[in-house]
């Protein structure tokens, strides 16, 4: 989702070191960060939490070596393989009325933040997601 947000809000002219949630700090980019604060909850952490209450990851899929917890590179290519699927999930846009892909809603949110922030539109509606 973090090179996602970076490229969205870059694509639509913004700095993506400049927040408004996140504290400025070279080498961070706070405005992807503050973008990504947004869909955490409804993506990642629901994502996380269906793999876990599945059990399509558990305690098995982690190395503990010199008192790391690593990702097994086979549950790895497994993750990302799931993940992959999951931003291909389409989930309603209020906005524009219609389902999209999960993995457009950074770029959809990102050009209203920058038509926002321009001065074309008088408020900014973050993606919440109708139940």
């Amino acid at each position: 989702l973090s090179l996602n947000c970076i490229a969205a809000v870059e694509s639509f002219g913004m700095d993506s070191y400049l927040g408004y949630l996140h504290e400025i700090h070279p080498g961070r980019e706070s405005l992807a960060y503050d973008l990504i604060e947004e869909l955490r909850a409804l993506f990642v952490d629901r994502f996380v939490i269906a793999l876990i209450n599945r059990k399509q990851i558990t305690s098995k899929d982690f190395d503990t070596k010199s008192g790391s917890i690593l990702l097994k590179d086979e549950s790895r290519v497994s993750l990302l393989s799931k993940w992959e699927n999951e931003k291909n999930a389409e989930v309603y846009f209020p906005l524009y009325k219609k389902k999209v892909p999960k993995k457009i809603v950074p770029y959809l949110q990102a050009q209203l933040l920058s038509q926002f922030i321009r001065g074309d539109l008088p408020e900014y509606a973050p993606f919440t997601e109708e139940v």
